[in-house]
Protein backbone atom coordinates (compact mmCIF):
# COMPACT_ATOMS: atom_id res chain seq x y z
CA UNK A 1 0.00 0.00 0.00
CA UNK A 2 1.55 3.48 -1.02
CA UNK A 3 2.41 5.58 1.54
CA UNK A 4 0.57 8.84 2.56
CA UNK A 5 3.15 11.54 3.07
CA UNK A 6 3.09 13.30 6.46
CA UNK A 7 1.74 16.28 7.03
CA UNK A 8 2.59 18.98 9.91
CA UNK A 9 -0.18 21.18 11.35
CA UNK A 10 1.81 24.15 9.75
CA UNK A 11 1.22 22.63 6.06
CA UNK A 12 -2.45 21.85 7.53
CA UNK A 13 -3.11 25.65 8.87
CA UNK A 14 -1.82 26.56 5.11
CA UNK A 15 -4.66 24.37 3.22
CA UNK A 16 -7.29 25.69 4.90
CA UNK A 17 -6.22 29.14 6.62
CA UNK A 18 -6.12 30.10 10.33
CA UNK A 19 -9.74 31.05 10.82
CA UNK A 20 -10.90 27.33 9.00
CA UNK A 21 -8.11 25.76 11.39
CA UNK A 22 -9.10 26.72 14.48
CA UNK A 23 -12.50 25.56 13.41
CA UNK A 24 -11.36 22.57 12.09
CA UNK A 25 -8.97 22.20 15.34
CA UNK A 26 -12.26 22.12 17.89
CA UNK A 27 -14.20 19.36 15.71
CA UNK A 28 -11.06 17.29 16.14
CA UNK A 29 -10.42 17.54 20.22
CA UNK A 30 -14.46 17.34 20.25
CA UNK A 31 -14.16 13.60 18.20
CA UNK A 32 -15.94 14.97 15.46
CA UNK A 33 -14.68 12.46 12.96
CA UNK A 34 -15.59 9.08 12.95
CA UNK A 35 -16.12 5.65 10.98
CA UNK A 36 -12.17 7.06 9.00
CA UNK A 37 -10.69 4.56 6.73
CA UNK A 38 -7.81 4.61 4.76
CA UNK A 39 -7.62 3.01 0.86
CA UNK A 40 -4.15 3.63 -0.58
CA UNK A 41 -3.78 7.33 -0.99
CA UNK A 42 -7.54 7.81 0.28
CA UNK A 43 -8.41 8.99 3.66
CA UNK A 44 -12.64 8.81 4.09
CA UNK A 45 -14.64 9.50 7.02
CA UNK A 46 -17.64 11.18 8.82
CA UNK A 47 -18.07 14.40 10.67
CA UNK A 48 -20.70 15.70 13.16
CA UNK A 49 -21.28 18.90 11.92
CA UNK A 50 -24.34 21.46 12.13
CA UNK A 51 -26.77 18.92 9.92
CA UNK A 52 -28.49 16.40 11.44
CA UNK A 53 -26.65 13.85 9.21
CA UNK A 54 -22.85 13.83 9.32
CA UNK A 55 -21.13 14.99 6.70
CA UNK A 56 -19.52 12.97 4.37
CA UNK A 57 -15.52 13.50 3.13
CA UNK A 58 -12.44 12.09 1.15
CA UNK A 59 -8.81 13.75 0.96
CA UNK A 60 -6.85 12.39 -1.86
CA UNK A 61 -3.11 12.32 -1.67
CA UNK A 62 -0.29 12.17 -4.33
CA UNK A 63 3.50 11.99 -3.08
CA UNK A 64 3.48 15.45 -2.58
CA UNK A 65 1.14 16.12 -0.02
CA UNK A 66 -2.91 16.74 -0.29
CA UNK A 67 -4.10 16.09 -4.08
CA UNK A 68 -7.79 17.45 -3.13
CA UNK A 69 -10.23 16.75 -1.06
CA UNK A 70 -14.77 16.63 -1.12
CA UNK A 71 -16.55 17.20 1.64
CA UNK A 72 -20.94 17.21 1.70
CA UNK A 73 -20.63 20.49 3.70
CA UNK A 74 -21.90 23.60 1.83
CA UNK A 75 -18.79 25.12 0.71
CA UNK A 76 -17.25 21.00 -0.30
CA UNK A 77 -17.50 20.73 -3.55
CA UNK A 78 -15.97 24.12 -4.34
CA UNK A 79 -12.93 23.77 -2.19
CA UNK A 80 -9.42 24.63 -3.81
CA UNK A 81 -6.34 24.70 -1.49
CA UNK A 82 -5.99 27.04 0.31
CA UNK A 83 -9.74 27.18 1.39
CA UNK A 84 -10.25 23.05 2.44
CA UNK A 85 -13.31 23.35 4.99
CA UNK A 86 -13.12 22.62 8.83
CA UNK A 87 -14.14 18.87 8.76
CA UNK A 88 -11.33 18.33 6.36
CA UNK A 89 -9.13 19.75 8.66
CA UNK A 90 -10.43 17.63 11.45
CA UNK A 91 -9.64 14.24 9.55
CA UNK A 92 -5.97 15.96 8.42
CA UNK A 93 -5.33 16.20 12.17
CA UNK A 94 -7.18 12.91 12.79
CA UNK A 95 -4.64 11.33 10.51
CA UNK A 96 -1.88 12.53 11.78
CA UNK A 97 -2.47 12.59 15.44
CA UNK A 98 -4.12 9.07 16.08
CA UNK A 99 -3.33 7.00 12.70
CA UNK A 100 -4.40 4.02 14.92
CA UNK A 101 -7.95 5.05 14.54
CA UNK A 102 -8.03 4.43 10.58
CA UNK A 103 -9.04 1.17 9.45
CA UNK A 104 -6.86 -0.18 6.55
CA UNK A 105 -8.95 -1.01 3.59
CA UNK A 106 -7.50 -2.75 0.46
CA UNK A 107 -7.51 -0.83 -2.86
CA UNK A 108 -11.30 -1.34 -3.65
CA UNK A 109 -10.65 -3.56 -7.17
CA UNK A 110 -8.05 -5.74 -5.70
CA UNK A 111 -11.34 -6.70 -3.40
CA UNK A 112 -14.06 -7.05 -6.06
CA UNK A 113 -11.70 -9.27 -8.14
CA UNK A 114 -11.53 -11.55 -5.28
CA UNK A 115 -14.90 -12.04 -5.07
CA UNK A 116 -16.93 -14.54 -7.12
CA UNK A 117 -20.01 -13.66 -9.07
CA UNK A 118 -22.02 -14.84 -6.98
CA UNK A 119 -20.64 -12.71 -3.97
CA UNK A 120 -20.52 -9.63 -5.66
CA UNK A 121 -24.32 -10.07 -6.56
CA UNK A 122 -25.29 -10.70 -3.12
CA UNK A 123 -23.06 -8.01 -1.74
CA UNK A 124 -25.19 -4.91 -4.50
CA UNK A 125 -27.93 -6.88 -3.31
CA UNK A 126 -26.95 -5.97 0.56
CA UNK A 127 -25.61 -2.41 -0.19
CA UNK A 128 -29.13 -1.57 -1.73
CA UNK A 129 -30.94 -2.69 0.83
CA UNK A 130 -29.01 -0.46 3.02
CA UNK A 131 -28.68 2.02 0.87
CA UNK A 132 -32.08 1.68 -1.64
CA UNK A 133 -31.65 5.87 -3.29
CA UNK A 134 -28.70 4.29 -5.13
CA UNK A 135 -30.66 1.06 -6.70
CA UNK A 136 -31.13 3.86 -10.17
CA UNK A 137 -27.59 3.15 -10.73
CA UNK A 138 -28.14 -0.52 -11.81
CA UNK A 139 -30.75 0.98 -15.01
CA UNK A 140 -28.24 3.41 -16.43
CA UNK A 141 -25.00 3.32 -18.20
CA UNK A 142 -22.21 4.81 -16.48
CA UNK A 143 -18.75 5.74 -17.29
CA UNK A 144 -16.69 2.46 -17.63
CA UNK A 145 -13.97 1.86 -19.49
CA UNK A 146 -15.23 -0.99 -21.80
CA UNK A 147 -15.61 -0.67 -25.51
CA UNK A 148 -19.68 -0.55 -25.58
CA UNK A 149 -21.53 2.69 -25.55
CA UNK A 150 -25.01 3.11 -24.24
CA UNK A 151 -26.86 6.91 -24.67
CA UNK A 152 -28.08 7.73 -21.48
CA UNK A 153 -31.50 8.42 -20.08
CA UNK A 154 -32.39 11.45 -19.55
CA UNK A 155 -35.52 10.54 -17.60
CA UNK A 156 -33.52 8.57 -15.06
CA UNK A 157 -31.36 11.24 -14.34
CA UNK A 158 -34.37 13.75 -14.02
CA UNK A 159 -36.03 11.39 -11.35
CA UNK A 160 -33.13 11.33 -9.19
CA UNK A 161 -32.62 15.09 -9.37
CA UNK A 162 -36.31 15.13 -8.32
CA UNK A 163 -35.37 12.44 -5.55
CA UNK A 164 -32.66 15.25 -4.43
CA UNK A 165 -35.20 18.26 -3.91
CA UNK A 166 -37.96 15.85 -2.05
CA UNK A 167 -35.33 13.89 0.40
CA UNK A 168 -33.46 17.68 0.96
CA UNK A 169 -36.49 18.72 2.75
CA UNK A 170 -37.37 22.80 3.25
CA UNK A 171 -35.48 24.18 6.03
CA UNK A 172 -33.48 27.01 5.59
CA UNK A 173 -30.16 25.44 5.26
CA UNK A 174 -31.62 22.90 2.77
CA UNK A 175 -30.20 23.53 -0.57
CA UNK A 176 -26.64 22.97 0.89
CA UNK A 177 -27.64 19.17 1.30
CA UNK A 178 -29.23 19.10 -2.20
CA UNK A 179 -26.65 20.19 -4.35
CA UNK A 180 -24.06 18.09 -2.72
CA UNK A 181 -26.27 15.29 -4.07
CA UNK A 182 -26.84 16.99 -7.18
CA UNK A 183 -22.75 17.21 -7.53
CA UNK A 184 -22.95 13.48 -7.08
CA UNK A 185 -25.08 13.29 -10.05
CA UNK A 186 -22.74 15.85 -11.72
CA UNK A 187 -20.22 13.21 -11.47
CA UNK A 188 -20.85 10.99 -13.03
CA UNK A 189 -21.56 13.59 -16.40
CA UNK A 190 -18.18 14.18 -15.27
CA UNK A 191 -16.90 10.63 -15.87
CA UNK A 192 -18.06 11.07 -19.05
CA UNK A 193 -16.24 13.71 -20.26
CA UNK A 194 -13.06 12.06 -18.76
CA UNK A 195 -13.65 9.39 -21.47
CA UNK A 196 -14.66 11.72 -24.38
CA UNK A 197 -18.05 10.73 -24.38
CA UNK A 198 -19.33 14.31 -24.25
CA UNK A 199 -22.65 13.66 -25.57
CA UNK A 200 -23.69 11.60 -22.54
CA UNK A 201 -21.83 13.78 -20.30
CA UNK A 202 -24.20 16.87 -21.52
CA UNK A 203 -27.61 15.02 -21.39
CA UNK A 204 -26.75 14.80 -17.59
CA UNK A 205 -25.80 18.14 -17.04
CA UNK A 206 -28.61 19.81 -18.92
CA UNK A 207 -30.86 17.25 -17.12
CA UNK A 208 -29.53 18.59 -13.67
CA UNK A 209 -29.39 22.65 -14.48
CA UNK A 210 -32.72 22.42 -15.79
CA UNK A 211 -34.55 20.59 -13.27
CA UNK A 212 -32.86 22.45 -10.54
CA UNK A 213 -34.06 25.74 -12.45
CA UNK A 214 -37.75 24.09 -12.29
CA UNK A 215 -37.33 23.76 -8.36
CA UNK A 216 -35.54 27.02 -7.86
CA UNK A 217 -37.86 29.40 -6.72
CA UNK A 218 -39.53 26.67 -3.65
CA UNK A 219 -35.99 27.17 -2.17
CA UNK A 220 -33.75 29.73 0.28
CA UNK A 221 -31.12 29.92 -1.83
CA UNK A 222 -29.29 33.37 -0.29
CA UNK A 223 -25.57 31.54 -0.63
CA UNK A 224 -26.07 30.79 -4.25
CA UNK A 225 -25.66 26.79 -3.52
CA UNK A 226 -28.08 26.10 -6.19
CA UNK A 227 -27.11 28.78 -8.20
CA UNK A 228 -23.84 27.68 -8.28
CA UNK A 229 -24.83 24.36 -9.58
CA UNK A 230 -26.78 25.67 -12.52
CA UNK A 231 -23.17 27.83 -13.26
CA UNK A 232 -21.20 24.81 -13.40
CA UNK A 233 -23.54 23.34 -15.61
CA UNK A 234 -23.47 25.93 -18.18
CA UNK A 235 -19.46 25.93 -17.74
CA UNK A 236 -19.03 22.20 -18.05
CA UNK A 237 -21.97 22.47 -21.10
CA UNK A 238 -19.60 25.06 -22.85
CA UNK A 239 -16.78 22.62 -22.55
CA UNK A 240 -19.14 19.81 -23.98
CA UNK A 241 -19.97 21.81 -27.09
CA UNK A 242 -16.25 22.83 -27.74
CA UNK A 243 -15.25 19.04 -27.93
CA UNK A 244 -18.16 18.15 -29.88
CA UNK A 245 -17.27 19.53 -33.33
CA UNK A 246 -19.24 16.64 -35.19
CA UNK A 247 -22.26 16.03 -33.56
CA UNK A 248 -25.04 18.34 -34.88
CA UNK A 249 -27.97 17.43 -32.90
CA UNK A 250 -26.05 17.43 -29.58
CA UNK A 251 -24.53 20.94 -30.21
CA UNK A 252 -28.01 21.72 -31.19
CA UNK A 253 -29.62 20.63 -27.74
CA UNK A 254 -26.24 22.01 -25.94
CA UNK A 255 -27.27 25.55 -27.44
CA UNK A 256 -30.81 25.54 -26.92
CA UNK A 257 -30.16 24.41 -22.93
CA UNK A 258 -27.64 27.15 -22.32
CA UNK A 259 -29.38 29.45 -24.20
CA UNK A 260 -33.06 28.49 -22.12
CA UNK A 261 -30.79 29.02 -18.81
CA UNK A 262 -29.68 32.08 -19.64
CA UNK A 263 -33.15 33.56 -20.81
CA UNK A 264 -34.59 31.99 -17.66
CA UNK A 265 -32.08 34.46 -16.01
CA UNK A 266 -32.87 37.38 -17.87
CA UNK A 267 -36.35 37.20 -18.03
CA UNK A 268 -36.17 36.41 -13.86
CA UNK A 269 -34.35 39.48 -13.25
CA UNK A 270 -30.85 38.36 -13.40
CA UNK A 271 -29.94 35.75 -11.07
CA UNK A 272 -26.20 35.27 -12.21
CA UNK A 273 -26.77 31.59 -13.60
CA UNK A 274 -24.59 32.69 -16.82
CA UNK A 275 -22.77 35.75 -17.50
CA UNK A 276 -24.21 38.80 -19.10
CA UNK A 277 -23.10 37.73 -22.57
CA UNK A 278 -22.38 33.92 -22.28
CA UNK A 279 -19.15 32.97 -23.32
CA UNK A 280 -20.52 29.45 -24.47
CA UNK A 281 -22.95 31.17 -26.71
CA UNK A 282 -20.25 33.12 -28.55
CA UNK A 283 -16.69 31.16 -28.36
CA UNK A 284 -17.75 28.17 -29.06
CA UNK A 285 -21.07 28.38 -31.95
CA UNK A 286 -20.51 28.48 -36.12
CA UNK A 287 -21.65 30.91 -38.15
CA UNK A 288 -24.59 29.51 -38.57
CA UNK A 289 -25.57 28.77 -35.06
CA UNK A 290 -24.95 32.09 -33.83
CA UNK A 291 -27.37 33.03 -36.49
CA UNK A 292 -29.84 30.88 -35.13
CA UNK A 293 -29.20 32.04 -31.68
CA UNK A 294 -29.45 35.42 -32.77
CA UNK A 295 -33.02 34.74 -34.38
CA UNK A 296 -33.50 33.56 -30.54
CA UNK A 297 -32.17 36.90 -29.38
CA UNK A 298 -34.52 39.29 -31.47
CA UNK A 299 -37.79 37.28 -30.56
CA UNK A 300 -37.27 37.64 -26.92
CA UNK A 301 -36.74 41.55 -27.79
CA UNK A 302 -39.59 41.87 -29.76
CA UNK A 303 -41.75 40.90 -26.98
CA UNK A 304 -40.69 43.71 -24.84
CA UNK A 305 -43.15 46.73 -25.05
CA UNK A 306 -42.83 48.95 -22.35
CA UNK A 307 -39.92 51.83 -21.56
CA UNK A 308 -39.92 51.38 -17.79
CA UNK A 309 -36.56 50.50 -15.80
CA UNK A 310 -37.17 46.96 -16.16
CA UNK A 311 -37.67 46.75 -20.06
CA UNK A 312 -34.54 48.69 -20.65
CA UNK A 313 -32.55 46.31 -18.40
CA UNK A 314 -34.36 43.43 -20.50
CA UNK A 315 -33.10 45.07 -24.05
CA UNK A 316 -30.19 45.69 -22.46
CA UNK A 317 -28.91 42.19 -21.79
CA UNK A 318 -30.27 41.25 -24.91
CA UNK A 319 -28.78 43.65 -27.13
CA UNK A 320 -25.54 43.13 -25.92
CA UNK A 321 -25.94 39.49 -26.64
CA UNK A 322 -27.49 39.71 -30.17
CA UNK A 323 -24.41 42.57 -30.86
CA UNK A 324 -21.68 39.53 -29.36
CA UNK A 325 -22.90 37.26 -31.48
CA UNK A 326 -23.81 39.43 -35.09
CA UNK A 327 -19.93 41.12 -34.68
CA UNK A 328 -18.71 40.38 -37.69
CA UNK A 329 -21.55 40.17 -40.05
CA UNK A 330 -23.50 43.14 -39.06
CA UNK A 331 -22.82 46.22 -41.10
CA UNK A 332 -21.72 49.47 -39.21
CA UNK A 333 -24.90 51.23 -38.95
CA UNK A 334 -26.75 48.41 -38.29
CA UNK A 335 -24.59 47.15 -35.37
CA UNK A 336 -25.07 51.04 -34.19
CA UNK A 337 -28.58 51.10 -34.79
CA UNK A 338 -29.08 48.02 -32.19
CA UNK A 339 -26.72 49.30 -29.99
CA UNK A 340 -28.70 52.36 -29.87
CA UNK A 341 -32.09 50.84 -29.39
CA UNK A 342 -31.29 48.28 -26.50
CA UNK A 343 -28.62 51.02 -24.66
CA UNK A 344 -25.56 49.29 -25.44
CA UNK A 345 -23.37 52.40 -25.35
CA UNK A 346 -19.89 50.14 -24.49
CA UNK A 347 -20.57 48.24 -27.41
CA UNK A 348 -21.49 51.73 -29.39
CA UNK A 349 -18.53 53.44 -28.54
CA UNK A 350 -15.97 50.62 -29.14
CA UNK A 351 -16.89 50.01 -32.87
CA UNK A 352 -17.10 53.99 -33.41
CA UNK A 353 -12.74 54.28 -31.96
CA UNK A 354 -12.53 50.88 -33.86
CA UNK A 355 -13.68 52.44 -36.91
CA UNK A 356 -11.57 55.53 -36.31
CA UNK A 357 -14.92 57.58 -35.76
CA UNK A 358 -13.24 59.68 -32.55
CA UNK A 359 -15.80 62.53 -33.00
CA UNK A 360 -18.83 60.50 -33.13
CA UNK A 361 -17.46 58.48 -30.24
CA UNK A 362 -17.02 61.31 -27.85
CA UNK A 363 -20.64 62.77 -28.45
CA UNK A 364 -21.97 59.25 -27.72
CA UNK A 365 -19.53 59.89 -24.08
CA UNK A 366 -20.15 62.93 -23.34
CA UNK A 367 -24.30 61.73 -23.40
CA UNK A 368 -23.46 58.64 -21.44
CA UNK A 369 -24.85 57.79 -17.91
CA UNK A 370 -22.27 58.31 -15.31
CA UNK A 371 -22.08 54.50 -13.96
CA UNK A 372 -20.95 53.92 -17.31
CA UNK A 373 -18.40 56.55 -17.75
CA UNK A 374 -15.26 55.45 -16.48
CA UNK A 375 -15.31 52.09 -18.69
CA UNK A 376 -15.61 54.25 -21.59
CA UNK A 377 -12.70 56.62 -20.91
CA UNK A 378 -10.74 53.58 -20.46
CA UNK A 379 -11.84 52.36 -23.87
CA UNK A 380 -10.21 55.28 -25.43
CA UNK A 381 -7.00 54.89 -23.59
CA UNK A 382 -6.98 51.74 -24.84
CA UNK A 383 -7.38 53.08 -28.67
CA UNK A 384 -4.97 55.94 -27.21
CA UNK A 385 -6.89 58.55 -28.61
CA UNK A 386 -6.67 60.14 -25.43
CA UNK A 387 -6.57 63.87 -25.72
CA UNK A 388 -10.27 63.28 -27.05
CA UNK A 389 -11.34 61.56 -23.79
CA UNK A 390 -8.98 64.47 -21.90
CA UNK A 391 -11.97 66.79 -22.49
CA UNK A 392 -15.25 64.59 -22.04
CA UNK A 393 -13.98 63.94 -18.32
CA UNK A 394 -12.87 67.31 -17.75
CA UNK A 395 -16.14 68.70 -18.49
CA UNK A 396 -18.15 65.38 -16.75
CA UNK A 397 -15.80 65.79 -13.46
CA UNK A 398 -16.83 69.65 -13.38
CA UNK A 399 -20.77 68.73 -13.60
CA UNK A 400 -20.85 65.08 -11.80
CA UNK A 401 -21.97 65.85 -7.90
CA UNK A 402 -19.88 62.68 -6.79
CA UNK A 403 -16.15 63.00 -7.35
CA UNK A 404 -15.26 59.52 -8.75
CA UNK A 405 -14.97 60.32 -12.44
CA UNK A 406 -12.31 63.36 -11.23
CA UNK A 407 -10.52 60.46 -9.28
CA UNK A 408 -10.45 58.56 -12.63
CA UNK A 409 -8.56 62.02 -14.24
CA UNK A 410 -6.86 62.27 -11.75
CA UNK A 411 -4.65 58.99 -11.63
CA UNK A 412 -4.79 59.61 -15.50
CA UNK A 413 -2.71 62.89 -14.94
CA UNK A 414 -0.37 61.38 -12.86
CA UNK A 415 0.26 58.02 -14.58
CA UNK A 416 0.99 60.23 -16.93
CA UNK A 417 3.39 62.59 -14.73
CA UNK A 418 1.69 65.79 -15.25
CA UNK A 419 1.66 67.21 -12.42
CA UNK A 420 0.10 70.20 -12.80
CA UNK A 421 -3.11 69.08 -14.69
CA UNK A 422 -3.14 66.46 -11.43
CA UNK A 423 -2.83 69.25 -9.54
CA UNK A 424 -5.92 71.18 -10.60
CA UNK A 425 -8.16 68.16 -10.81
CA UNK A 426 -7.19 67.36 -6.76
CA UNK A 427 -8.14 70.65 -6.25
CA UNK A 428 -11.62 70.02 -8.13
CA UNK A 429 -12.21 67.22 -6.17
CA UNK A 430 -11.45 68.61 -2.28
CA UNK A 431 -13.94 71.70 -3.45
CA UNK A 432 -16.66 68.93 -4.00
CA UNK A 433 -15.61 66.98 -0.52
CA UNK A 434 -13.23 68.58 1.45
CA UNK A 435 -10.93 65.78 3.28
CA UNK A 436 -7.56 65.96 5.06
CA UNK A 437 -6.38 62.96 2.22
CA UNK A 438 -7.26 65.68 -0.16
CA UNK A 439 -5.71 68.68 1.38
CA UNK A 440 -2.50 66.35 2.09
CA UNK A 441 -2.50 65.11 -1.84
CA UNK A 442 -2.75 68.51 -2.70
CA UNK A 443 -0.31 70.06 -0.25
CA UNK A 444 2.24 67.45 -2.05
CA UNK A 445 1.29 68.05 -5.82
CA UNK A 446 2.08 72.07 -4.57
CA UNK A 447 4.93 71.75 -2.87
CA UNK A 448 6.63 69.55 -5.70
CA UNK A 449 5.77 72.63 -7.96
CA UNK A 450 6.54 75.78 -5.62
CA UNK A 451 3.23 76.89 -5.77
CA UNK A 452 2.02 75.50 -2.12
CA UNK A 453 1.89 79.15 -0.14
CA UNK A 454 -0.60 80.32 -2.48
CA UNK A 455 -2.79 77.17 -2.71
CA UNK A 456 -3.00 76.77 1.02
CA UNK A 457 -4.44 80.18 1.85
CA UNK A 458 -6.65 79.74 -1.09
CA UNK A 459 -8.05 76.58 0.48
CA UNK A 460 -7.94 77.83 3.82
CA UNK A 461 -10.06 80.85 2.62
CA UNK A 462 -12.40 78.23 0.70
CA UNK A 463 -12.91 76.30 4.07
CA UNK A 464 -13.64 79.22 6.08
CA UNK A 465 -16.10 80.44 3.49
CA UNK A 466 -17.99 77.39 3.61
CA UNK A 467 -18.23 76.98 7.70
CA UNK A 468 -16.13 74.03 6.95
CA UNK A 469 -14.71 74.31 10.59
CA UNK A 470 -13.91 70.25 11.55
CA UNK A 471 -11.99 70.46 8.13
CA UNK A 472 -10.48 73.53 9.49
CA UNK A 473 -9.43 71.74 12.55
CA UNK A 474 -8.33 68.93 11.10
CA UNK A 475 -5.99 70.90 8.92
CA UNK A 476 -4.93 72.58 11.97
CA UNK A 477 -4.18 69.41 13.85
CA UNK A 478 -2.15 68.20 10.31
CA UNK A 479 -0.12 71.23 10.85
CA UNK A 480 0.55 70.86 14.17
CA UNK A 481 -1.25 73.98 14.97
CA UNK A 482 -2.33 72.54 18.34
CA UNK A 483 -3.91 75.42 20.07
CA UNK A 484 -5.98 76.72 16.42
CA UNK A 485 -7.28 73.03 16.56
CA UNK A 486 -8.57 73.30 19.95
CA UNK A 487 -10.09 76.31 19.61
CA UNK A 488 -12.12 75.60 16.57
CA UNK A 489 -12.97 72.51 17.85
CA UNK A 490 -14.86 74.78 20.92
CA UNK A 491 -16.53 76.22 18.23
CA UNK A 492 -18.06 73.36 16.76
CA UNK A 493 -18.95 71.97 20.16
CA UNK A 494 -20.50 74.93 20.77
CA UNK A 495 -22.21 75.23 17.09
CA UNK A 496 -23.72 71.84 17.27
CA UNK A 497 -25.22 73.26 20.57
CA UNK A 498 -26.56 76.28 19.26
CA UNK A 499 -28.12 74.72 16.75
CA UNK A 500 -30.15 72.35 19.16
CA UNK A 501 -28.35 69.33 18.48
CA UNK A 502 -26.79 68.80 22.25
CA UNK A 503 -24.03 67.00 23.14
CA UNK A 504 -21.92 65.61 19.87
CA UNK A 505 -22.58 61.75 20.11
CA UNK A 506 -20.18 59.05 19.85
CA UNK A 507 -20.75 58.49 16.08
CA UNK A 508 -20.55 62.46 15.36
CA UNK A 509 -17.44 62.28 12.57
CA UNK A 510 -17.70 66.00 12.77
CA UNK A 511 -16.44 66.44 16.38
CA UNK A 512 -15.34 63.34 17.96
CA UNK A 513 -13.04 62.15 15.44
CA UNK A 514 -10.70 65.08 15.33
CA UNK A 515 -11.32 65.89 18.98
CA UNK A 516 -9.96 62.52 20.52
CA UNK A 517 -7.15 62.85 17.92
CA UNK A 518 -6.45 66.69 19.28
CA UNK A 519 -6.57 65.54 23.34
CA UNK A 520 -4.08 63.03 22.74
CA UNK A 521 -1.56 65.62 21.30
CA UNK A 522 -2.68 68.24 23.61
CA UNK A 523 -1.65 65.72 26.79
CA UNK A 524 1.69 66.87 27.28
CA UNK A 525 1.36 70.93 26.66
CA UNK A 526 -2.41 71.10 27.48
CA UNK A 527 -3.38 68.47 29.57
CA UNK A 528 -6.26 70.55 30.80
CA UNK A 529 -7.52 70.58 27.06
CA UNK A 530 -7.32 66.84 27.12
CA UNK A 531 -9.10 66.55 29.95
CA UNK A 532 -11.99 68.84 29.06
CA UNK A 533 -12.36 66.78 25.84
CA UNK A 534 -11.66 63.10 27.63
CA UNK A 535 -14.35 63.79 30.09
CA UNK A 536 -17.05 65.57 27.51
CA UNK A 537 -16.36 61.92 25.63
CA UNK A 538 -16.43 59.54 28.80
CA UNK A 539 -20.37 61.21 29.71
CA UNK A 540 -21.53 61.10 26.12
CA UNK A 541 -20.51 57.31 26.31
CA UNK A 542 -22.28 56.64 29.69
CA UNK A 543 -25.36 58.56 28.35
CA UNK A 544 -25.43 56.52 24.84
CA UNK A 545 -25.63 53.64 27.55
CA UNK A 546 -24.51 49.79 26.77
CA UNK A 547 -21.63 47.69 27.98
CA UNK A 548 -19.30 48.43 25.48
CA UNK A 549 -20.01 51.97 25.80
CA UNK A 550 -18.73 51.68 29.42
CA UNK A 551 -15.81 49.81 28.53
CA UNK A 552 -14.37 52.58 26.41
CA UNK A 553 -15.07 55.22 29.31
CA UNK A 554 -13.16 53.29 31.52
CA UNK A 555 -10.27 53.32 29.40
CA UNK A 556 -10.74 57.40 28.80
CA UNK A 557 -11.03 57.87 32.65
CA UNK A 558 -7.89 55.75 33.32
CA UNK A 559 -6.59 58.15 30.74
CA UNK A 560 -7.79 61.17 32.88
CA UNK A 561 -6.66 59.96 36.04
CA UNK A 562 -3.39 59.76 34.43
CA UNK A 563 -3.54 63.49 33.68
CA UNK A 564 -4.49 64.72 36.82
CA UNK A 565 -1.98 62.72 38.52
CA UNK A 566 0.71 64.05 36.31
CA UNK A 567 -0.64 67.45 37.21
CA UNK A 568 -0.64 66.74 40.90
CA UNK A 569 -4.74 67.22 41.20
CA UNK A 570 -5.24 63.68 42.53
CA UNK A 571 -8.02 65.29 44.66
CA UNK A 572 -9.39 67.02 41.44
CA UNK A 573 -9.97 63.47 40.01
CA UNK A 574 -11.43 61.57 43.39
CA UNK A 575 -14.14 64.49 43.47
CA UNK A 576 -14.48 63.92 39.59
CA UNK A 577 -14.96 60.50 39.77
CA UNK A 578 -17.12 60.56 43.09
CA UNK A 579 -19.44 62.75 41.20
CA UNK A 580 -19.47 60.61 38.49
CA UNK A 581 -20.62 57.31 40.42
CA UNK A 582 -23.34 59.47 42.23
CA UNK A 583 -24.58 60.93 39.41
CA UNK A 584 -24.88 57.55 38.06
CA UNK A 585 -24.80 55.25 40.35
CA UNK A 586 -28.40 53.69 39.01
CA UNK A 587 -26.16 51.87 36.31
CA UNK A 588 -25.33 48.46 37.30
CA UNK A 589 -23.45 47.90 34.67
CA UNK A 590 -21.43 51.06 34.61
CA UNK A 591 -20.59 50.32 38.56
CA UNK A 592 -19.00 46.78 37.42
CA UNK A 593 -16.95 48.17 34.60
CA UNK A 594 -15.67 51.22 36.92
CA UNK A 595 -14.93 48.56 39.77
CA UNK A 596 -13.26 45.77 37.66
CA UNK A 597 -10.90 48.82 35.61
CA UNK A 598 -10.90 50.08 39.70
CA UNK A 599 -11.67 52.94 39.58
Amino acid sequence: MSSIPKLSTQAIRALAGEQTFQRGEQYFRNGAIFNPLRQGMILRAYCEGSRADPYRLQVNFDATGVAGAICSCPMGRQMVKGYYCKHVVALLLTWQEQPEKFVELEDLETMLERRSKAELIDLIKYIFQQQPEFEWLLVTSLPTDHKRKMTVDPEIYSSQVDAAFDSGGHEWDAVYGISSDLYGIMDIASGFARQNDYANAAIIYEVVAMETLGHYFSYHDEDGALGRVVQDCVEKLGGCLGSLQEDKAAREKIIQTIFSIYRFDVDKGGYGFTDEIPLELVQHTTPEEKRIIAGWVEAALSEIQGGGLSDNWHRRRYGGLLLALEAETLSDEEYLRIGHETGRVYEVVNRLLERGRVDEAARETEQADERYLLKLADLFVHYGQNTAIEHVMQERARQAQRTYIAEWLKKYYLDRNNTAAALEIAELIFRKWPRLEGYQEIRELATQLGTWETRRQALLTFLETSQETRMLAEVALDERELDKALELLKLLRASSQNRGYGQPSTSDYGYYNVALRAAKAAEETRPDAAIEIYRQYVETLINQKGRGSYQEACRYLLSIRGLYEKLGESETWAGYIADLRQRYSRLRALKEELAAAKL
